[in-house]
């Protein structure tokens, strides 16, 4: 299998009430982010709403 991206990543670090988080948006080259979601038990969640809440409410913290 042969996978190939044209695009960017972006790592975020989130800690909500001491639980730490990994949000990571993939943008394509038209500019379209799309984002997934890791917490502290490993699950990872898909919710494009939310997480872009988090991003955000993080972008504002900084």
């Amino acid at each position: 299998m042969n996978i190939t991206w044209k695009g960017e990543f972006k790592r975020t670090e989130l800690s909500i009430e001491g639980m730490d988080y990994e949000i990571f948006e993939k943008i394509d080259n038209e500019g379209n982010s799309e984002y997934s979601l890791r917490g502290p038990l490993g699950l990872d969640m898909d919710n494009n709403e939310l997480l872009t809440k988090l991003l955000q409410i993080k972008r504002k913290e900084k």
